[in-house]
């Protein structure tokens, strides 16, 4: 219930007051959840990255150390041979 103080006169129609402050509020509302789905995307999306990075980061490590692996028998193959 709306409670008014008699010494106030309201320039305003309480109607209008009221959806003024209904669509005020329904606005913030929406803007609020926008904005937490933006975050929530924006933090699926950074631990996509981080995840795929650490994939290609392992990967990276592994060919290196077959990299290693072959030149070790490379040289070995040239010793014996030469």
């Amino acid at each position: 219930m709306l409670v008014i103080d008699e010494d106030k006169t309201l320039t305003s129609p309480v109607p209008k007051l009221l959806r003024f402050f209904i669509r005020s509020r329904n606005g913030w509302k929406e803007k609020c959840r926008k904005a937490k789905a933006v975050l929530k995307r924006l933090k699926n999306e950074a631990y996509a990255l981080r995840k795929s990075r650490d994939g290609w980061k392992e990967l990276a490590k592994q060919q290196e150390q077959e990299l290693k692996q072959l030149r070790r028998e490379r040289e070995e193959q040239k010793l014996t041979i030469g």
